[in-house]
């Protein structure tokens, strides 16, 4: 009795230390993918005020303001917009479309 309890307690610590690790795993690439989206637009930022808003680099400074003024759902897509979430949507969406039609 005492083997299979320990046995069992050693499965439940390894499965433990598993999700654990997933739930590592998930925010060291959440932290990742949040510093490329933010790097990208300070980037951006720098190149702009480097090129001093001459009309040359116009361009510059268009692409700078819309990345920036998409960041919220870009940041949305990336890290929010998944399967799981993609789903539920449709699932809502589908359930109004049905209720609409009835």
């Amino acid at each position: 009795m005492y083997s299979i309890r320990k046995e069992l307690d050693v499965l439940t610590q390894l499965e433990d230390g598993m999700s654990r690790l997933r739930l590592q795993q998930n925010n060291v690439w959440l932290f990742f993918r949040m510093f490329i989206i933010m790097g990208i637009s300070w980037l951006l930022e720098i190149i702009a005020y480097m090129s001093d808003n001459k009309s040359n680099y116009a361009i510059i400074f268009k692409v700078t303001n819309i990345y920036n003024s998409f960041q919220g759902v870009i940041i949305f897509v990336l890290l929010v917009m998944k399967k799981k979430v993609l789903l539920l949507i449709k699932n809502v969406v589908m359930e109004i479309a049905w209720k609409a039609r009835n």
